[in-house]
């Protein structure tokens, strides 16, 4: 998470220092990490090396088996997305917590078939790998 989360961090620290506000360039970025996570992950755990994270080891199983790839992507991206808004629960009511904490337990079910898919993209296209 680290390694492809760095360059939002980097651009951030930049525009601050620059003094220029363009949310849309974050986002942006931080999109391109989101989408180099599972990848990332599946590097790091199998080939239990840094050296790994290397952008053709990271970006040609990708565009060889691209809409495989979406899966893990969206499933993350869906697990993300809803996991930041309810996160926050500290005032609101005990019917109303009960029920955000539920949905996070329903998050992170996804968040497991995410990573469950990602182990399945590692089975069956690890032809594509190019470690």
């Amino acid at each position: 998470l680290f390694v492809v989360g760095l360059p939002v961090v980097i651009v951030y620290f930049l525009m601050k220092w620059l003094h220029v506000e363009s949310t849309m360039l974050l986002y942006a970025f931080a999109l391109v990490g989101l989408f180099l996570l599972p990848i990332a992950i599946m590097s790091i755990a199998v080939g239990r090396d840094l050296t790994l994270l290397r952008p053709d080891y990271l970006l040609v199983p990708i565009f060889r088996a691209f809409r495989p790839y979406l899966v893990p992507v969206i499933l993350l991206g869906v697990a993300i997305g809803r996991q930041v808004p309810i996160s926050q629960y500290a005032h609101q009511e005990p019917s109303v917590a009960g029920c955000y904490l539920l949905l996070n337990v329903a998050v992170q079910a996804v968040f497991m078939i995410a990573m469950r898919s990602i182990g399945l993209f590692y089975r069956h296209y690890s032809c594509h790998l190019t470690w």
